[in-house]
């Protein structure tokens, strides 16, 4: 960070980070008690002035501010703007310039937040999961959010009781138009909403349409989609776009694979693991083949799950978006976990790359690995 470029920000003590006055030249720093990210910093000079500069943090303040406030010779300002900086690049430190979602993570990992900027993110799927999603990537300065959805509200009373909003919707009402209308204007400039009729949007011509537009697709749904996951996860493999599935099956949360293609296993290869594994393989792909023909046929496919389970499976996928948005590794690259929601379980599986995948198995894998 430059010299300049420090100046100009108003610098205060990061809202998730605890400043923990020890005495007058030592302060402990930690977002928890428990945290791994907590360390102290003493002033071995002993000038008693470490303690007022954090008091002084606690609100806004500019460099010139702090020197002026807290009587900071010109001799010593150099001294002054080492601390600052090594305080802002550990992230106990923030500007009020910043998004949020950059304060928190940038505890944890070394980030620039002006790659959030350049990200276009689309969601696949604005119904009670997807919409949780949604709101929290809304928050974030994306270059672009695109949301895609083809369903309509069917059970006022069901339907109001799963979604995120407050107020019951009315029957008929399209997901896409129910997010809208909960969407404030400031947080909706940067969305793009696409509103399919009910049973197109799993038409590969379409989706291979706009699919492009973005730099991660997000598959989001209340219940196991086989051919929609299919089509998307073909698209994004062919295009080389990252995708990452999230969906719930009956009482069970499922978040990944995390894709990235050429690199990790696909979606198909996770579908060609479990035909072959489980014991129920014929039962199980009975299931599938019926969940497909209602998707091919365009009829309505029943929801399933409660809001405690879609507030645990979208935090998850949420936290791994934004790391990968940010330039960072999401934990669940190549992986899958699976919440058992009344069992009180969480298993995680590696997804591995079948070599004979019909999907991902003719993509040659690059030379220097993402992961």
């Amino acid at each position: 960070m430059s010299k300049k470029f420090l100046r100009t920000l108003r610098l205060f003590i990061n809202p998730f980070y605890k400043a923990i006055i020890v005495d007058p030249n030592e302060v402990y720093f930690t977002p928890g008690f428990r945290s791994a990210f907590s360390f102290s910093l003493r002033d071995d000079k002993e000038t008693n002035i470490l303690s007022k500069l954090i008091n002084l943090l606690q609100t806004p303040h500019t460099f010139d501010e702090i020197c002026k406030k807290l009587n900071i010779p010109p001799t010593r300002e150099l001294e002054l703007e080492r601390v600052l900086q090594a305080l802002y690049e550990r992230g106990v430190l923030s500007s009020v310039e910043e998004n949020p979602f950059f304060m928190y993570y940038k505890i944890q990992l070394k980030l620039e937040e002006s790659k959030i900027r350049n990200k276009r993110v689309m969601v696949i799927g604005a119904g009670p999961l997807g919409s949780r999603i949604i709101l929290s990537l809304a928050k974030m300065d994306l270059e672009k959010l695109i949301v895609l959805d083809d369903r309509r509200v069917r059970d006022p009373r069901i339907e109001g009781f799963l979604f995120p909003y407050l107020d019951h919707p009315e029957k008929e009402t399209s997901y896409i138009q129910l997010l809208k209308s909960h969407v404030t204007r400031d947080l909706g400039n940067n969305i793009e909403y696409i509103e399919y009729k009910e049973g197109m949007l799993v038409d590969e011509k379409h989706l291979g349409k706009v699919i492009p537009e973005a730099n991660l697709v997000i598959v989001a749904y209340e219940s196991y989609r086989p051919y929609l996951f299919h089509i998307v996860n073909k698209l994004c493999v062919e295009k080389k776009i990252p995708v990452f599935f999230v969906f719930v099956d009956g009482n069970v949360g499922v978040i990944g694979p995390f894709v990235i293609p050429r690199e990790t296993a696909c979606y198909s290869c996770v579908e060609i693991s479990y035909d072959s594994i489980w014991g129920r393989s014929t039962i199980y792909r009975a299931y599938r083949e019926h969940i497909k023909d209602l998707e091919e046929r365009g009829e309505e496919i029943p929801l399933s799950g409660i809001p405690p389970l879609y507030d645990i499976v979208s935090g998850i996928a949420i936290d791994n978006v934004v790391r990968f948005i940010m330039d960072a590794t999401p934990l669940l690259i190549g992986r899958l976990i699976f919440i058992e929601h009344e069992a009180f379980m969480i298993s995680v599986e590696d997804a591995l790359k079948n070599p004979r995948c019909p999907v991902c198995s003719n993509i040659s894998t690059p030379r220097k690995s993402y992961i």
